[in-house]
């Protein structure tokens, strides 16, 4: 026995709205990518600057370093010479790239400005954190480097942020959605549009 399930025309038409809504915000949606990059950018920059990432401290001989080199912020890890050797500096680092289809926030090639790694492979160290081995006088000295993982710090502070932010809004924009979808009205795609440009400023 074959049992054969009937649809209705407005099956297919509330179907129809929904396969088309992503391409009916394209540039919305590329708007909010690059919002949400340039937002988790400013929390690494700023989190590391204002030390605000609660990253693992310094060491005192390590401040003790940095206050000879007048550094601005020597307690704080990660900044160093920070915004004044930018783009060169660690808490700088970040490259915001538009891609075909999306937006990427990526660590940068350049070398650093006091080292001979680039920024990227102080990154790949700082996040991770990792064990140098250096040859002195005295022989093999095994330098521990603990993890420090400004980037995703900044990213989970971000998450925090858009879900208290979202808590507000969330039910209004549904609401309107659900009933574009159900009827297909133009008003509810304009109200959804406007929505859209007013949250991405």
């Amino acid at each position: 026995m074959t049992v054969q399930t009937k649809y209705s025309p407005n099956y297919w038409a509330v179907r129809k709205r929904i396969q088309r809504l992503p391409k009916q915000f394209p540039e919305y949606l590329s708007a909010v990518v690059k919002r949400d990059i340039v937002e988790i950018n400013k929390l690494f920059h700023d989190g590391i600057k204002f030390d605000k990432l609660n990253l693992e401290p310094l060491k005192d001989s390590t401040i003790f370093s940095k206050m000879n080199k007048n550094y601005t912020k020597p307690k704080s890890p990660l900044y160093g010479a920070g915004d004044d050797e930018k783009p060169k500096s660690y808490s700088s680092m970040m490259n915001i790239k538009k891609l075909k289809k999306a937006w990427k926030l990526a660590p940068s090639r350049r070398k650093h400005h006091e080292s001979d790694l680039s920024l990227k492979q102080l990154f790949q160290i700082h996040e991770n954190g990792a064990t140098i081995k250096k040859e002195t006088k005295k022989g093999l000295k095994l330098i521990k480097i603990p993890s420090r993982p400004a980037l995703l710090l900044a990213y989970k502070k971000w998450l925090r942020q858009r879900r208290r932010s979202k808590k507000e809004t969330s039910r209004e924009v549904h609401k309107v959605l659900s009933q574009y979808i159900k009827t297909g009205k133009q008003k509810y795609l304009d109200i959804l549009q406007k929505f859209d440009k007013e949250s991405i400023q």
